[in-house]
């Protein structure tokens, strides 16, 4: 599994740079937030739609560039 996460997941948000490629299992997301609670700490980013708007402009900005 890519995050170690041993517990059930949804509402999880990931995102990847353009650098990111895909083979038998994705790679670890440049970024990525959730909804859960009982996470331990350092395991993503609790979402915050800013935040994640945010995070997307850069991504693509940085693609434009």
């Amino acid at each position: 599994m890519v995050l170690n996460i041993n517990n059930i997941a949804w509402d999880m948000y990931f995102l990847y740079d353009s650098k990111a490629s895909w083979e038998e299992l994705p790679q670890f997301p440049a970024v990525w937030m959730h909804q859960h609670r009982n996470l331990p700490e350092g395991q993503g980013v609790a979402l915050n739609t800013e935040t994640l708007s945010k995070t997307i402009r850069d991504l693509l900005t940085q693609e434009m560039n």
